[in-house]
């Protein structure tokens, strides 16, 4: 696991300085351990923010993707919607 999380470590730090996105933070967690990974900058309207592991971000419309995809999944399992039920 420890190399995967180096190729993980790898994979942000490049894709920040590439400028794919400011910033990311990470975490895996597995029976036996915990993984964390802190990259690049949150960016704010007003400023830049050194990133680090306890760097709060705002999750804005994520929120409805989030819970949405998670009750749908939920009732899928339920057997109380089917994939390819229509919605009207």
């Amino acid at each position: 696991m420890e190399e995967k999380v180096k190729g993980l470590n790898n994979i942000m730090k490049e894709a920040v300085e590439n400028g794919v996105f400011p910033g990311a933070n990470y975490v895996i967690v597995t029976d036996k351990n915990e993984y964390y990974g802190s990259f690049g900058n949150k960016s704010t309207y007003d400023s830049v923010e050194e990133n680090n592991i306890d760097t709060l971000y705002d999750m804005a419309s994520c929120s409805k993707v989030i819970s949405t995809t998670t009750s749908i999944l939920l009732l899928l399992e339920q057997g109380k919607l089917r994939l390819y039920d229509q919605v009207s």
